[in-house]
């Protein structure tokens, strides 16, 4: 089957879908002045589509790249489902039927692996949340957290008490241009990570509440707001007896102490560790 034909009748194939002979066959294809190009399939698109775009034209692709379910190019349609939907598709079916167990099977073509995204590719989509977006996300977690604890004993005895916890910590990051890195009061270069978790004397630490800053940011940044969604979170999440809120003394602050009002919320100021002075090894 021609992995690619313009309107005009001119074709092009290859035996084995292939991105490096992709390239020069478009650019082939485009000097006999074509409108219009049916294909390629997923193994090529990558490679063919900013050519068509660039020379404003048509393409009809063929292919379930899951990496197309949201592309923005005006002249791509896509005449198959996504991978993605017929998944669901699949699973939908399954369940109708009745059956209890699946097995997935995957060839090692490339077409095969789009089901998860090239760390650089997932970078560059990560890159453009704003936070808005990070705000969507941060419900759907919390939703997912709620949803957990009412079909599951995640937080057993959360009824009688439970601890929200709140703190900061840097992890290290390599390189010059990583985006948002900075020396923090670690002094090591990274990223800091502010955290809420909920637990109970029943139940392991589960995170309510995340936030990714950058690495020079003042621990307490952001912290009455993440303490404010965590303790919604918390509540929805089946924690309705006392809640205790535990953090050190970096978040002790007006606004972190107002972050909530409720009589059933204590909070206890927890002493910070002292560092260990630079050096020191006499207590290895």
């Amino acid at each position: 089957m021609p992995a690619e034909c313009s309107v005009r009748r001119s074709t092009w194939c290859t035996p084995t879908p292939d991105l490096a002979d992709a390239v020069p066959a478009t650019q082939n294809l485009l000097s006999k002045n074509v409108a219009g190009v049916i294909g390629p399939e997923t193994q090529e698109i990558a490679a063919v589509e900013p050519i068509l775009r660039k020379s404003s034209i048509v393409d009809e692709f063929q292919g379930g790249d899951t990496g197309r379910d949201h592309q923005q190019d005006q002249y791509l349609f896509r005449d198959s489902p996504s991978d993605s939907q017929l998944g669901v598709a699949m699973a939908l079916y399954a369940h109708k039927k009745g059956y209890k167990n699946a097995v997935l099977l995957f060839y090692n073509d490339a077409a095969a692996q789009t089901r998860v995204r090239a760390p650089s590719t997932l970078g560059t989509f990560l890159r453009a949340f704003t936070f808005g977006h990070v705000r969507q996300l941060d419900a759907v977690a919390a939703g997912l957290l709620t949803g957990l604890a009412a079909v599951t004993p995640l937080l057993a005895g959360a009824d009688q008490i439970a601890y929200l916890d709140i703190d900061d910590t840097v992890k290290p990051t390599y390189g010059y241009a990583k985006q948002g890195a900075g020396y923090g009061y670690s002094g090591v270069k990274g990223l800091n990570a502010l955290l809420a978790t909920l637990s109970t004397p029943l139940a392991a630490p589960v995170i309510a509440g995340c936030r990714l800053r950058k690495g020079s940011v003042n621990s307490t940044r952001g912290a009455s707001r993440l303490l404010a969604d965590a303790l919604v979170a918390a509540k929805a999440a089946s924690a309705s007896g006392v809640l205790v809120v535990r953090a050190d003394s970096a978040f002790y602050n007006r606004d972190v102490l107002a972050g909530d009002s409720s009589r059933r919320t204590v909070l206890r100021h927890r002493p910070a560790r002292p560092q260990r002075p630079q050096g020191n090894r006499d207590d290895r």
